[in-house]
C-alpha cells in the first residue's frame, strides 16, 4: 500500500489497468462499502463540488493537462460540456448502483469542515475511503498506487496533505497558462449545468481552501458567487439534513435538465467557441508568503 507520495508516483511508469475484473476483491468489507456509498449519495452535492474543484486544479499539472489535451475533449466549451455532463452522470452512478455488478476525492477527506462534510464521523470517513478504494479497484488501479489503498485513515490523510503541498500548490502558482485555460473552459461549460458559479468566485474559494492567494480583482458577480459558495460550505449548512437534501435534489435536477437541454446548450457554446472561447491573460494564483 502507498505510504508516501513517492510510492504513488511510481505508478506513472506502470500500465494503467491492473487487470481487475468485476469480482469483488478479497479485502472488500461489504457493509463498510455500502455505508460509504450511502454517505456519498446522501452528500452528492458537496461530493460533486469537490470532484469539480479537484479536476480544475488537477489540469494545472502539466502531465495531466497534456493527457487531457491530447484527447481533444477539453479544448472547447462544446467538447467540455459534452464530456463533463457525461462524466457527472457516470460519477453519480458510482454512488447509486452496485459497482461490482457485471479523479480529487482527497479534498473532502482533507478539508471536511469547509467542504460540507463536518457532520461525518471518523468512522464515516473510513467508510467513504473504503468505497473509493473499491471504485479505484474497479477502474483498474493497483492497490499499490491507490490513494485510498490503506486501511489507515491517518495514512490517507497524510498522503492527501502531501499531494496538496507538493502537487496542487506548486502547479497552481507555476503560471501554466494551458492548464489555467483548460480549467476555466471546464468551469465555463459546467456553468450550463450548475448556474450561479463564476470562474473567479469558484477559484477564489478553492484557493483559500488549499492555502494560496488569489490575485484577480473580482467583479460584483464574482463576489456574489464566492459569497454564496462560502456561506453554503463554511456555514455548515450541510450538517442540517433538510438543507443537505435540498441541495442534493437541486444538483440532480440540474444534471437531468442539462441532459434534456443539451442541443440548445451546444448551439450557445458553439457561438462562444467561434468567438474565441475563454481567455486567460496571466496566472491568478500566488503563494501567500510571496505577498507578506
Amino acid at each position: 500500500m502507498a505510504q508516501s507520495i513517492s510510492d504513488l508516483q511510481e505508478g506513472r511508469k506502470v500500465v494503467g489497468d491492473c487487470g481487475s475484473d468485476f469480482s469483488p476483491p478479497k479485502w472488500l468489507e461489504m457493509p463498510k462499502y455500502k455505508r460509504g456509498q450511502e454517505l456519498l449519495k446522501e452528500n452528492i452535492f458537496a461530493t460533486l463540488f469537490c470532484h469539480v474543484g479537484g479536476l480544475i486544479m488537477l489540469v494545472n499539472v502539466p502531465s495531466i493537462y497534456k493527457l487531457l489535451d491530447n484527447t481533444g475533449n477539453s479544448r472547447s466549451l462544446v467538447s467540455c460540456f459534452q464530456r463533463y455532463l457525461k462524466t457527472l452522470t457516470h460519477v453519480k452512478s458510482w454512488y447509486e448502483t452496485d459497482i461490482f455488478d457485471a479523479s480529487s476525492e482527497g479534498m473532502m477527506i482533507l478539508h471536511p469542515n469547509v467542504l460540507g462534510f463536518s457532520h461525518l464521523s471518523r468512522q464515516d470517513k473510513e467508510a467513504v475511503a473504503h468505497c473509493w478504494r473499491c471504485i479505484g479497484y474497479q477502474l483498474g488501479i493497483d492497490d499499490k498506487y491507490n490513494l485510498f489503498g490503506s486501511d489507515n485513515l491517518h495514512t490517507i490523510e497524510k498522503l492527501c496533505q502531501n499531494i496538496e503541498a507538493e502537487v496542487f500548490r506548486p502547479n497552481l502558482t507555476a503560471n501554466y497558462l494551458g492548464g489555467l485555460r483548460m480549467g476555466k473552459t471546464i468551469l465555463e461549460s459546467i456553468r450550463n449545468i450548475v448556474h450561479g458559479l463564476t470562474y473567479h468566485g469558484f477559484m477564489k474559494f478553492w484557493s483559500e481552501v488549499i492555502g494560496v492567494r488569489y490575485l484577480v480583482r473580482l467583479s460584483a458577480g464574482d463576489w456574489l458567487s464566492y459569497v454564496l459558495i462560502s456561506v453554503v460550505f463554511r456555514g455548515r449548512m450541510f450538517s442540517m439534513f433538510p438543507l443537505r437534501n435540498g441541495f442534493n435534489r437541486l444538483v440532480l435536477w440540474a444534471i437531468e435538465r442539462a441532459s434534456l437541454r443539451a442541443m440548445t446548450i451546444y448551439k450557445d457554446l458553439c457561438v462562444r467557441d467561434n468567438k474565441g472561447g475563454v481567455e486567460v491573460s496571466a496566472c491568478p494564483f500566488a503563494k501567500f508568503h510571496d505577498y507578506l
